[in-house]
């Protein structure tokens, strides 16, 4: 399937290893969400989306990630809600690690990409979050350092989620 309709031309930039890209924000998360006894869990989290589970986020997909698949992400409170849109760009999974990214499509408040991921080393399994991001729209631009806000209440709130999705 053809990936078309990105807001952006550095596809694939938060591919492990890549470089990054010139002129987007980096914004990542990372904590430890538990020993060996919580791998299957958090592997199956990130397949259900459950990172995305907090009040203020609601999640509209099809399934689990697949390539091509079309994700869109609500956020705010009450009537004011902000719908942004984007593609799954690509799966990982291996016997260590696994995850996907997106990229954003056209209306995203940002241009840009981002990783969701977990990973098992040294008998810890972690969760990190990886996005490559710049303003997308004209209100995004102008609201910069909320946008960065929310950003970061994202991630928080994304570890959050994630660490009560593996609670055995």
């Amino acid at each position: 399937m053809a990936l078309t309709g990105l807001t952006y031309d550095d596809v694939g930039c938060t591919r492990p290893g890549s470089p990054p890209p010139a002129g987007y924000h980096r914004h990542a998360r990372e904590a430890v969400l538990g020993g060996e006894e919580v791998w299957e869990a958090a592997r199956q989290a990130l397949w259900q989306w459950r990172m995305f589970d907090m009040p203020w986020v609601r999640l509209h997909v099809g399934g689990p990630p697949a390539v091509g698949s079309i994700a869109t992400v609500e956020t705010g409170l009450g009537p004011l809600r902000l719908r942004n849109a984007c593609r799954v760009l690509a799966i990982y999974d291996s016997a260590a690690h696994c995850g996907f990214s997106y990229g954003t499509l056209p209306g995203h408040a940002m241009s840009g990409e981002e990783r969701f991921s977990v990973w098992r080393d040294a008998g810890e399994v972690r969760y990190e979050i990886l996005a490559y991001a710049r303003p997308g729209t004209l209100l995004a631009r102008l609201g910069l350092p909320v946008v960065r806000r929310l950003q970061w209440k994202f991630g928080t709130d994304s570890l959050a989620a994630m660490h009560a999705a593996v609670r055995l």
